[in-house]
């Protein structure tokens, strides 16, 4: 009877590649969603900013009351999408008489400012604007969110690369959908 216990140098080194095939796996899988998980987290402040504008809207409808306390009636509630500013921004305001559908910063509800690794690629030009009582939607479109500089390094060096971008479509009658696109650069 032998007496030596223990492993086998086969035994040990197979433990070793299999855990550094699972660690590599998980590296790069890890690297490659951070990006993603960045960029839903940005759109479901945007997704939130437009419910919290629609649901304003329908209150306000309802209860004949301007959540902000102030004396003057409120129109309608929008989202404004602010690509000048960096990081990026979304603010929800109240469209307060005389109805115009401008943004002032007295009306302002709520500031969100992006992640400073996003960028709102594309948006419609003036705010969204929800009013009520049917939800009419002024300047209903598509706002595209993507990683800021996003394959430029890459597609000077010719690597293949997948650009990720997240979207959220609103429509003329007030829905709210968001939307994950892939694309070659």
């Amino acid at each position: 009877m032998d007496s030596r216990a223990g492993f086998t140098l086969v035994e040990v080194t197979l433990v070793i590649a299999i855990t550094a095939v699972l660690t590599a796996m998980s590296l790069g899988f890890t690297r490659s969603s951070e990006k993603r998980v960045i960029l839903l987290r940005e759109q479901a402040k945007v997704i939130g900013a437009l419910e919290r504008a629609k649901t304003l809207a329908i209150q306000r409808y309802k209860t004949k009351d301007d959540p902000l306390g102030n004396k003057t009636r409120a129109c309608g509630f929008g989202v404004f999408f602010d690509k000048s500013s960096s990081p990026n921004v979304v603010i929800v305001f109240s469209d307060l008489e005389p109805c115009n559908g401008k943004r002032t910063e007295n009306e302002d509800i709520q500031k969100l400012v992006f992640d400073s690794r996003i960028e709102i690629a594309d948006a419609p030009p003036k705010p969204v604007i929800f009013k009520a009582p049917y939800l009419e939607t002024e300047n209903s479109g598509e706002i595209t969110l993507q990683i800021r500089g996003s394959c430029s390094s890459q597609a000077k060096d010719k690597e293949p690369c997948l650009s990720q971008k997240v979207g959220v479509a609103v429509t003329a009658g007030g829905g709210v959908a968001g939307k994950l696109r892939l694309q070659d650069c």
